[in-house]
């Protein structure tokens, strides 16, 4: 990988998660309430599916453009995606529940 690319890589994972957290935003409440499973299971459906199965470079463009499907690489990364997806919805949960307990108790009661 060349000095540039390396040198981008970094701003656009920056600029990827602050995507994310646009999105996530204004539903942060309703997944709260969803409870810790069902909340994460919620928040790594919409990472995992925007952001590896339907991004540029996914696993639908890997089918598309490479001519011979490189299968073992498609099944590995995608477990990999997907675990550290899992770990990631169910972390953002429980930081939210534990840590911003004071925003989610004004709410209930000034609904």
């Amino acid at each position: 990988m060349s000095s540039y690319v390396q040198s981008l890589v970094l701003p656009a994972q920056t600029l990827r998660g602050l995507l994310f957290a646009v999105v996530l935003y204004p539903f942060r409440r309703r997944l709260v309430e969803l409870g810790q499973l069902l909340g994460g299971l919620s928040v790594t459906a919409v990472v995992f599916l925007l952001g590896e199965v339907a991004s540029s470079g996914g696993i639908i463009e890997r089918f598309v453009y490479y001519t011979p499907i490189p299968l073992g690489f498609v099944i590995l990364t995608f477990f990999e995606i997907l675990l550290q997806t899992l770990l990631f919805g169910q972390l953002l949960i429980y930081w939210e529940r534990h840590f911003n307990k004071t925003y989610y108790t004004y709410a209930r009661t000034n609904q």
